[in-house]
């Protein structure tokens, strides 16, 4: 017999408040056989653990189910783990609708201080909060087995578009149009978002 099954046995008749022979008697059984029981030395027949499960107000798969506590807990745990995607997919889904917003408001910041200033090679380090939040926001709404694909993708997308914008500034002098190369990150996302759902 299963000693954890055997535990739970020695559980739940302790839990009901009875001894070994007053549960013999509810069952007709000798005080030795509930011993045996408990002791995992003898397995209770079905007629019993129907009996038993009727006692203790328990279904039989609780009864039987319990004697694995790590299988009895598994669908709580997944129910959980689904509960908390479901959150981040809601986080996720939410950054991801604000993010051509956010997009704007880069591009609208790099030119007015490019403008008001004049620091247009200072200022293209804005544009690198733009893949930082569409890494989160992806990371977020895809969960973890596709987490690592897009936040690679998203580097990869990104670094370029910081290469291309370096060389156009320092070889051609392009600085305050070279930063048209960061537009290629939302544009990216954008495609990749649309063919993950």
């Amino acid at each position: 017999m299963n000693i954890k099954l055997a535990d739970r046995l020695v559980q739940l008749r302790k839990e009901n408040g009875y001894s070994q022979e007053a549960l013999a008697e509810k069952l007709g059984l000798s005080r030795q056989s509930i011993s045996k029981w408990e002791r995992a030395e003898a397995s209770p027949d079905t007629d019993n653990l129907v009996a038993l499960a009727k006692i203790y107000g328990v279904s039989l798969d609780e009864l039987i189910g319990a004697a694995e506590p790590e299988k009895a807990e598994e669908p709580e745990k997944a129910e959980k783990k689904k509960a908390e995607l479901n959150a981040m997919q809601l986080k996720g889904k939410k950054l991801l609708k604000i993010f051509p917003v956010f997009t704007l408001i880069i591009v609208a910041l790099f030119v007015a201080v490019g403008f008001a200033t004049g620091y247009w090679h200072p200022a293209w380090l804005l544009f690198l909060l733009i893949p930082l939040v569409l890494t989160a926001a992806l990371s977020l709404l895809l969960g973890k087995s596709k987490r690592i694909a897009a936040m690679l993708f998203t580097s990869t997308v990104a670094l370029i578009a910081v290469i291309l914008f370096l060389a156009a500034g320092l070889f051609l002098d392009a600085w305050a149009v070279a930063w048209v190369f960061f537009l290629a990150i939302p544009i990216y996302a954008y495609i990749a978002f649309l063919k993950t759902k």
